[in-house]
């Protein structure tokens, strides 16, 4: 059977078997790779949206060494975790470097100018495909698209984007290990779920492989991912 009709998460955010009360680890789900137990983040980023964004106007730090921190992180432990699906860093080490710049020139572009963000891939972004983490649908589709209008005003506003988060299949259900999709893990803890179904972006916080990402909540996609990793969810 699949993950989807196996298992159930419990308060804590362990996986549970419908066949049992046990806590399911990730590690015993079908089609996952062993992982340590003990696995967690041995330095969790520090930053927030409004430290980074005063340390890039006092010039203590620049848009290019925040975002080149949060890469590293990402190529460290992106494997382990299952954040993104798509990272476009070549596009945000453009963007940085643009930011920089236009800070350097007295353009502001708001709170969010400079800041490494990520966004969810069930949104269109018209520099990287966008999947809904399904393969019903063709990768161009988002690309043909263009940016949703969350993405359009991020860009506006002078947001780095790193990359596109992993989710569940149109937002709905759980991991399914038979596709070729990451498998989201707890940056505090890998034998634990981040929650759903903005896993990725909460994830990708917590880790510290964005100071921000977008979300999307109907039944508590945005919430459960913000409570289980220890973030703020809007």
């Amino acid at each position: 059977r699949r993950a989807a009709d196996r298992c159930r998460v419990d308060g804590d955010g362990r996986l549970m078997s419908d066949l049992t009360t046990e806590p399911m680890p990730m590690s015993e789900q079908p089609g996952s790779a062993p992982v340590d137990a003990s696995m967690m983040l041995p330095q969790v980023h520090e930053w927030t949206i409004s430290s980074a964004g005063e340390a890039l106007r006092n010039g203590s730090i620049t848009s290019v060494e925040l975002l080149q921190q949060c890469l590293a992180l990402a190529d460290a432990y992106d494997d382990t975790f299952g954040v993104f699906i798509t990272r476009t860093t070549e596009a945000a080490l453009e963007r940085a470097a643009a930011a920089d710049a236009e800070l350097a020139d007295g353009i502001d572009r708001g709170p969010l100018h400079g800041i490494p963000l990520a966004v969810k891939d069930i949104l269109s972004t018209a520099d990287a495909p966008t999947t809904a983490q399904s393969l019903i649908l063709d990768p161009q589709w988002g690309v043909d698209q263009g940016d949703a209008e969350v993405v359009s005003r991020l860009r506006a506003g002078g947001a780095v984007l790193v990359g596109k988060t992993a989710t569940l299949e149109f937002a709905i259900g759980f991991a399914d290990p038979e596709k070729p999709f990451p498998i989201h893990r707890n940056p505090w803890n890998a034998e634990r779920w981040p929650g759903g179904s903005s896993a990725g972006s909460g994830a990708g916080v917590a880790a510290g492989m964005c100071l921000g990402a977008i979300g999307t909540d109907t039944g508590g996609s945005i919430r459960i991912p913000a409570a289980f990793c220890g973030i703020s969810g809007l």
